[in-house]
């Protein structure tokens, strides 16, 4: 690995990273995650091959579906040692795929105006109710609320939905 072979992190359930870092920073923060009993989860983005040692250390890859391609689709990403792949299908909500299982994750119906920030509200979202103890349906039941959400307000960080507000809509 590149700088450092060993990384600690405070205390936490879940550890979230995507590809704007060095990827050698990733696969630290993950190895070491592992080790310690912590979640790992990897937004894929952007796209770019990726070594499967990293992948090996991935307990979750949340890939919108252009990423997914780019990656070699959810059988590669399952065939390299990811144990769970959540793909996000913008309106058509998501879907969590095992080796073993699919499992559609219905769409929130929204009118849209700026889907930036959508995919980042789900992940976000989905990672905070993982962290907090829930189900990877319920996680992703959660985070698919607020990725709708996230649409219907212009701008990446304006779009985000409060947790209450992703409580509220779900009713």
């Amino acid at each position: 690995m590149g700088v450092a072979t060993k990384i600690t992190l405070p205390a936490c359930r879940v550890v979230l990273a995507q590809l704007e870092v060095p990827l050698s920073t990733v696969e630290a923060v993950f190895a070491s995650s592992r080790a310690a009993g912590v979640l790992t989860v990897l937004n894929p983005a952007p796209a770019r091959p990726l070594p499967a040692a990293l992948l090996a250390e991935c307990d979750v890859v949340a890939p919108n579906e252009t990423e997914s391609a780019a990656l070699g689709g959810t059988d590669a990403l399952l065939s390299a040692g990811v144990r769970t792949v959540v793909t996000t299908l913008g309106a058509d909500g998501a879907k969590i795929e095992t080796a073993s299982s699919v499992t559609p994750i219905a769409p929130f119906p929204v009118t849209p105006i700026d889907t930036v920030g959508a995919g980042d509200a789900f992940i976000g979202a989905m990672c905070a109710e993982l962290a907090r103890g829930s189900s990877i349906e319920e996680a992703c039941g959660l985070g698919a609320i607020a990725g709708a959400l996230a649409t219907t307000v212009r701008g990446a960080v304006p779009s985000l939905p409060t947790r209450e507000a992703v409580l509220k809509a779900r009713r």
